[in-house]
């Protein structure tokens, strides 16, 4: 019988406090990794095939909710279960598990691509279903992200992208986007706050050559981008552009530090 749960042990913890730019991309990286580990125990025990040729999974949102301050020290488990299916999306679950505490817990939704049609096509649900995959009585909480009109901007540039920010889906990377927004946070944020939990929605694919805009927002309750004006909670908000069309958004939510208060 295959697991409807998959557990992912780690080789190598992927946490470095010394580079916090790429924490978030390297974590959401390993549930990836979990996700594919457990597809392909799916075919490989059960003989189903939930991708065929020219088929790959994209990301079209996520959200997660760090619980508990991860250390680089200890070993790491993943869970990972199917908790939601149709003929359009497949939503895993994922726990992130350090000395038997749940530090993380997040959210990916995933539809099927057509590597060579560019079109997005039906998800084989009834595999997943008849065969027992789907972990029930689990609600996908995904958040709808809105921008407040009263959000301070405090960042608007071109964005370049690189041909390291392509991957094999003939597109930019899913995680290139967060490492975009990492780069332009305020220095006063990464110092003094951490990540409490986050939101990604992608509305659309961005390809070699287009021309991209970020911009940057901050929760107006932080009136200024110095400590003096710090609160004990704030939320930065992003926008990703291609010639005025959003491509993504990003929502995150930071908790003061607690040696600050």
């Amino acid at each position: 019988m295959l697991e409807t749960t998959y557990s992912y042990q780690l080789a190598s913890n992927p946490i470095d406090q010394k580079n916090e730019s790429q924490t978030l991309t390297l974590i959401i990286q390993r549930l990836l990794e979990a996700a594919q580990f457990h597809d392909r125990q799916i075919q490989e025990k059960g003989g189903l095939d939930l991708l065929v040729e020219d088929q790959s999974w994209v990301i079209t949102q996520n959200r997660g909710e760090l619980l508990k301050r991860m250390d680089v020290k200890l070993p790491s488990l993943i869970k990972t279960s199917i908790v939601q299916a149709n003929r359009f999306f497949v939503t895993r679950y994922f726990e992130w598990i350090q000395e038997e505490q749940v530090c993380m817990q997040a959210f990916i939704q995933f539809a099927i691509l057509n590597l060579r049609s560019r079109q997005m096509e039906r998800v084989p649900h009834q595999i997943i279903q008849e065969n027992n995959l789907l972990v029930e009585g689990m609600t996908a909480r995904f958040e709808k992200i809105s921008f407040k009109d009263n959000w301070k901007c405090y960042s608007r540039v071109d964005q370049a992208i690189l041909d390291s920010a392509i991957d094999h889906n003939q597109h930019v990377n899913n995680l290139v986007y967060l490492e975009w927004v990492w780069e332009r946070l305020p220095e006063f944020i990464l110092k003094h706050y951490t990540l409490q939990s986050f939101a990604v929605k992608y509305h659309k694919e961005l390809y070699p050559g287009d021309a991209v805009q970020l911009e940057s927002w901050i929760d107006n309750r932080t009136e200024t981008l110095a400590i003096d004006s710090k609160t004990d909670q704030t939320v930065t908000y992003h926008r990703v552009y291609r010639q005025f069309e959003i491509v993504c958004q990003i929502k995150l939510n930071w908790q003061i530090n607690p040696e600050i208060v």
